[in-house]
Order: structure tokens, then sequence, then C-alpha cells
């Protein structure tokens, strides 16, 4: 039988889960994209004849009723069926529960298969457990998850776990020149947390730590990467700490392309940190970092255990407590052994979450369903 994919995001802008997705399926013949109109100006990855695109965001938030709601809805449904007819698809791959969503009427009346390719844990009241558990038993056929704590996270709420495979992602290696060289002259080592600035996140625990580290004499710079999602927290965490941010030590970058995040973190970053308080997947940070040799710190929770072996390629701390940051930071800067977490992260990335390894067993298991 001759398969064919329809791979969905709703997403507004590139974050870890698109750019796996996209580099998994981008360059496939038999993959087909539908996207976010958004995405259509910010994403250089996804650039293939196959792609279309559909303002989702419009969808839902200009629409002033429910009735046109519905009408919208049904004319995105109509959209989707007439492609999936003419272009022979036989399996939907959505990569968050916004898309699945979108899919509740194809469903209905389509025998697709749809493979849910979740990245998020859900952590609402008992009620919306049981709901979400419901619809997503029945929107999804299979559920691809990254982590063993996503599968554990699915399954607790009721999610059918006979339903769920584990996949752990992989990303591509940066061959890039010195890589695992410290890359700054002014500062000993440079130190970077990229993500959407957000409590989630930890960003004010990991300037907390960095401005505990920079009081006790250490030579070092913070970088913040990514875009403001919570404004509110952001001018908290710089009136806080306005000294370190107006003095240089602590510098933020704000959005940048996938490909300037790499560029950068190869060049100029010794330490990546992954400060996230609670349901954390598996953070595509953390893999790129690993295929750079770099040093990595990360909180013990969610999927980053299965990332970081403590005190291997790199260290775990408390979540939300920056005096066990602090000190994981000084105890890896003051070793002089330092390449050694950096070292055997690459080991790990390279036996474990390498991007052909991945690719190999995400096909694998698509072409083992009917």
């Amino acid at each position: 039988m001759t398969r064919k994919y329809l791979i969905v995001t709703t997403n507004e802008l590139l974050g870890g889960a698109d750019i796996i997705l996209y580099s998994l399926f981008n360059n496939m013949d038999d993959c087909f994209f539908i996207a976010n109109i958004k995405l259509k100006q910010k994403n250089p990855i996804l650039n293939k004849q196959q792609a279309i695109y559909f303002n989702f965001i419009a969808l839902t938030k200009t629409t002033k009723s429910i009735f046109q709601f519905l009408i919208s809805l049904l004319r995105f449904t109509f959209f989707v069926y007439r492609y999936l007819k003419n272009n022979e698809i036989s399996h939907i791959i959505v990569n968050d529960f916004g898309a699945l969503a979108y899919f509740f009427i194809i469903r209905i009346f389509t025998s697709h298969q749809i493979i849910f390719y979740s990245h998020a844990a859900f952590n609402d009241t008992k009620v919306n457990r049981y709901l979400l558990a419901r619809f997503i038993n029945f929107m999804a056929d299979n559920i691809i998850s990254p982590s063993f704590f996503l599968k554990k996270n699915h399954y607790t709420i009721g999610i059918n776990s006979n339903k769920i495979i584990v996949i752990h992602n992989g990303v591509k290696e940066i061959n890039e020149p010195n890589i695992a060289m410290k890359a700054s002259t002014h500062h000993k080592y440079r130190i970077a947390l990229i993500g959407n600035i957000v409590d989630l996140k930890g960003q004010d625990v990991f300037v907390d730590a960095l401005n505990d580290i920079l009081e006790q004499g250490y030579d070092i710079k913070g970088v913040l990467i990514g875009p403001i999602s919570d404004v509110n927290y952001f001018n908290a965490i710089k009136y806080k700490h306005s000294k370190i941010f107006n003095n240089g030590s602590v510098e933020f970058l704000g959005w940048l392309s996938h490909a300037d995040v790499l560029k950068y973190l190869s060049t100029n970053v010794d330490i990546v940190v992954c400060a996230s308080k609670y349901l954390e997947n598996l953070p595509t940070t953390l893999l790129e970092a690993m295929s750079m040799k770099k040093a990595v710190i990360g909180t013990s929770v969610g999927g980053i255990p299965e990332i970081i072996e403590n005190g291997k390629n790199g260290i775990l701390v408390t979540p939300g407590e920056s005096v066990s940051l602090s000190n994981a930071i000084i105890e890896m800067i003051s070793n002089p052994n330092f390449h050694y977490y950096g070292n055997n992260g690459y080991k790990i990335y390279s036996e474990k979450f390498n991007f052909q390894l991945f690719k190999s067993k995400i096909l694998d298991f698509l072409y083992s369903l009917d």
C-alpha cells in the first residue's frame, strides 16, 4: 500500500517540537504539510512545494460567535477533506493538541489513521483530565511520545497506554570547528538559557543564580535567548537584577531563528541550562548542546533525567532553587576537566539522540502501520 502523510501543526512560532517535526519529514516526497500561515514568513525550514498554510489563529480568535466559529471550522474541514482526497493521503500526523482538535469532524467521516505526535504533558483538573483522555483516545490511533515521562503522564490521566510508543527525539549534529573549545575571550565561561520567556522556563531562577555566582567573583556571562511570552515576568527579572543587565554580565538576545540559535551556541556558549520548573518534556536545546559537546545543566523534572546522567554529561538540579543551580554551575566551571561533561554528552548524544537513529525508529514505526 502506498503511504502518504499529512503533517499538521497550528503553532505560530517555531518551537523545539516543530523544528524536529520539520527536520524529520521535510525532505520526504510522500509527506505534505499544513502549517499556520504566520510560519510562511518565519519558517525557512518549511519551504517545500507540498506545504500549504491556513490561518488557524484567525479561526479561533477572530470569530465573534460560536456560530461563526462552527462555520469557519466546517470550511476548514471541507478544505482539508478535499486535500486529503486529491493527494491520496493515508495517514495524518499532528504535533499538538490544538491540531488534533481541528480534525474532529474529519475523524468522524473518514477512515484516515491519525497519529498524535505528543510533546506536552497534561496537568488539568480531574474533570478536564477525563475529557482529555476520552477525546485523545477517540481521535488518535497511535501516539508517539518522545519520553517515558510523557508516556507516564498520558496513561496516568487515562489515555490508552497500548496506543503509546516512546521514541526519543533526535537532532542533527552541528559540524563546527573547535565547538568544544571555550569560545569567549573576555569572559571565561558563557552560560545560556534558551526558551520562551515565561515562568515555566525558570528564567528568574537562572538570573538569580547568575547574580549569586557573579557576587562570589566568578568571571562568567549569562545569555537569555527566546521570545517574551510574559512581559510582566521578564520586566520583574530585569528590575530585580538591573545591575547585571546594565553592565552586560547578563545579555538578552530576544527571539532568534533556529539557525542563528545554533550558530550562536556553537561559537559563543560553554554551558547550556534548562531551568524549567515543571512539566518539561525532552528539551531540544539540551540535545543540540550535547551534539556540540557543550556541558549541560537541567532540573530534575519531566524527561530531563532521560537526557542528563548526573555527574557524567551534566548536572541535575532542584527545580525552582537558584542556590542549587548556582552550586552546580560553580562545581562545573571549577572542574579542571571541564570538557569531560561535553565529551561524555556527545557520546550519549551519538548513542541515543542522533538524528539518523531517531529517523530510522520513526520510519520503522510508521511503515509498520496498516
